[in-house]
């Protein structure tokens, strides 16, 4: 009776290694979740405030206006196109020399898709329309 009342004991003061091992596990996935979603975020978060930098950039340049005279918002195409390719255009816009008809064509109210066609970027802008 007493070797029964021993043995018993120990099974109750034994560690239970799978029920350990779960738990540390659960406890490991539980901070790698978390870490998921604080770095997404942040990520989201970057990229926003990166979009946000990018149309000011573009709104400053002859470029923005060219957007809106091709009935473009800029806002709008930040946030729906790859900023690579409107990284080009920009950098075409940037390199572009008929600065001074582009001024003249930015400053008429209204302007027809013939007068446009002089932008190195008017293919590429008409085809996001």
């Amino acid at each position: 009776m007493l070797a029964n009342k021993n043995n018993t004991n120990s099974k109750e003061h034994r560690m239970n290694y799978p029920n350990l091992l779960l738990f540390i596990l659960s406890l490991s996935l539980c901070f790698t979740a978390t870490f998921l979603l604080i770095s997404i975020r942040k990520n989201f978060m970057h990229g926003q405030s990166f979009r946000i930098e990018f149309l000011h950039r573009i709104e400053a340049t002859r470029f923005g206006k060219m957007l809106r005279k091709h009935n473009l918002d800029p806002q709008a195409l930040v946030y729906t196109q790859q900023l690579a390719g409107i990284k080009d255009q920009l950098k075409n816009c940037q390199g572009c020399v008929k600065t001074t008809e582009c001024d003249q064509i930015l400053e008429k109210p209204v302007v027809s898709v013939n007068e446009l066609a002089f932008c190195p970027n008017h293919l590429a802008i008409s085809q996001q329309n």
